[in-house]
């Protein structure tokens, strides 16, 4: 009897054993996890609350920093179009400006090229005048040319409108002829003999004195004579200052020569072209003769330095006799 009532008391004094065994085992249940789980609520509100501040803070630097920017571009928009209305107005004003000047300069053009036929309608005259001067100058004094038997002329060939014949056999056959080169003149006779002749022939002796006035570069000009001593006591005796020389030598304003050596072509022809004068006589058709493979008009000695000039001598037969000298310039 007393074993059992132990059995029962034992039993009373483990059951609150075990209920506090099933209370430890649940702890939601427990005041220590319920204050835990109040503070990481809280912690989790601050957290939420910054991460709110940090990013109204953001978006508010975003908004300043937005409003930078469009007042920026804003201004700088306004400057833009005052630039382009500025150059807007400057592009007006200078293309006004220039259709002005175009204007004008058409009417100058126009007035220019008014200005420049009436020129050239003078300068042509002017071209006339001169030829008619020249070929009046060159023939002076002269009633008509007696060509002897006794020296065969050949024909000039004239090319250019400076060239200018002055004496024409009724057959056409240029005897005598001028003509102007750069600055300077060039008379050429169809045999040397009409100028060497001078001292015996007066038409010849004239026509001569003519041609050194026409071709001296001013009045006080030496003349120089090349192998041609009755020339250069015709013209001695006329009055005209001379100089014997074998070759240009740069001192005399008129140079006389034959037309049979080609020595000297460059500094003679550049004379001329500086405002010197030029006087050559001879033929071309017994040289011709001698070398009938070569092009005379090309090669013989003489046309190297009147060709330039627009006169060339031939190897054809001029006629001869006596001609007279016409008023007006011949046209051939």
């Amino acid at each position: 009897m007393e074993m059992c009532d132990d059995i029962y008391a034992n039993v009373d004094t483990i059951q609150p054993s075990a209920s506090k065994t099933t209370a430890d085992q649940n702890p939601k249940s427990s005041p220590g996890y319920q204050h835990s789980g109040r503070k990481l609520y809280r912690w989790t509100a601050v957290c939420l609350g910054l991460l709110c501040v940090l990013l109204l803070t953001a978006i508010t630097l975003l908004c300043i920093h937005y409003n930078g920017v469009v007042n920026e571009t804003m201004e700088k928009h306004r400057e833009l179009s005052e630039t382009l209305s500025l150059l807007t107005a400057n592009y007006t004003a200078e293309r006004d400006q220039l259709e002005t000047i175009n204007t004008i300069l058409k009417k100058q053009r126009d007035q220019l090229s008014i200005d420049k036929d009436r020129f050239q309608k003078i300068i042509s005259e002017l071209a006339v005048e001169s030829r008619v001067g020249s070929y009046k100058a060159l023939l002076r004094g002269i009633g008509e040319f007696p060509f002897p038997q006794g020296a065969q002329p050949c024909q000039l060939q004239l090319s250019g409108e400076n060239a200018i014949p002055l004496a024409v056999s009724p057959s056409g056959h240029v005897l005598l002829a001028a003509s102007r080169y750069g600055r300077g003149k060039v008379v050429v006779a169809a045999h040397e003999d009409y100028i060497q002749g001078a001292i015996v022939i007066p038409a010849f002796g004239q026509f001569v004195k003519n041609a050194i006035e026409w071709l001296k570069p001013h009045s006080h000009a030496a003349v120089g004579v090349s192998g041609m001593s009755y020339l250069a006591d015709h013209l001695t005796k006329s009055g005209f200052k001379v100089k014997s020389i074998s070759n240009y030598d740069g001192t005399v304003g008129v140079f006389c020569r034959e037309a049979y050596s080609d020595e000297q072509v460059q500094e003679v022809l550049d004379f001329v072209r500086g405002g010197g004068g030029l006087l050559i006589g001879g033929q071309a058709w017994h040289w011709a003769s001698q070398d009938p493979g070569l092009d005379v008009l090309q090669e013989f000695p003489g046309n190297k330095f009147t060709r330039p000039a627009g006169i060339s001598f031939t190897s054809k037969y001029a006629d001869r006799g006596t001609f007279k000298v016409p008023q007006e310039i011949p046209i051939l």
